[in-house]
């Protein structure tokens, strides 16, 4: 039986291709810091176009009001149109923690120390207090919440054999799946459970996988804040970036 894909599959498909044609033509460039840079505008672009409307893409720090920060981010998926990220340069912005969903992490080449970084990311980002923004007639002080952003990396290549990047989902519980493209992705195969599954085939499967698991965890993510904060959503939580947790 021969399946039938949309066109918009297919589009997607072309443009993979295109993406690894400009990633093979950068390899060219000996001066690291702007290949590396390309090939971030590169993956920036296709993400662009694969994401849906209600999350925006971009780099930088996940913060909270109360002063934490993490490491740079290469890619932070977070919720739109709740309270605003503030940009520091172009591509570049602070994320409060209440709408930052995934933290991307992307490489040219998986190393073994690769898992130190995301560590490092992980354990910085846990530290990051969410707070529920209180109407002003409310007495109380904000709320401090917990909850956490997800991880996930993609590579164009790996030093790390598939059987220890499956370690790595033991090491960082939020880490939701690895992709390297053209090759294969592996990815956590339930919540809280540190099995994880391979995925690869033709036409890019491994890579649209990657991204359409991204996109559901981001949806799964949005969901479950909604019903933390009991209705009172977070859209208050921007006044104590401006004011400070303790005048808000």
């Amino acid at each position: 039986m021969v399946l039938a894909y949309s066109r918009i599959h297919q589009i997607f498909v072309s443009r993979l291709r295109r993406l690894a044609e400009s990633i093979n033509e950068s390899s060219s460039i000996s001066h690291s810091a702007t290949k590396g840079a390309l090939r971030e505008t590169y993956l920036r672009e296709f993400m662009g176009d694969v994401m849906p409307p209600a999350l925006s893409v971009g780099s930088g720090f996940i913060c909270d009001c109360f002063g934490g920060i993490s490491p740079q981010i290469d890619f932070i998926l977070a919720q739109k149109n709740k309270i605003p990220s503030i940009a520091l340069m172009k591509d570049v912005a602070l994320v409060p923690v209440e709408i930052a969903l995934t933290a991307i992490e992307m490489k040219s080449i998986i190393k073994s120390d690769t898992i130190d970084q995301l560590k490092n990311q992980f354990d910085e980002c846990s530290k990051l207090k969410p707070v529920i923004g209180l109407k002003p007639e409310d007495r109380e002080q904000p709320i401090t919440q917990s909850f956490s952003v997800c991880f996930s990396l993609i590579a164009i290549e790996t030093n790390v054999k598939k059987e220890t990047l499956s370690e790595w989902f033991q090491i960082i519980p939020n880490l939701i799946n690895i992709c390297v493209i053209g090759k294969y992705g592996l990815k956590r195969e339930e919540y809280g459970k540190n099995d994880c599954e391979l995925v690869k085939g033709a036409d890019y499967r491994e890579t649209l996988n990657y991204f359409s698991l991204l996109i559901n965890n981001c949806y799964d993510n949005i969901n479950h804040r909604e019903r933390i904060p009991n209705g009172k959503g977070f859209q208050r939580s921007w006044i104590p970036y401006i004011v400070g947790p303790n005048n808000a």
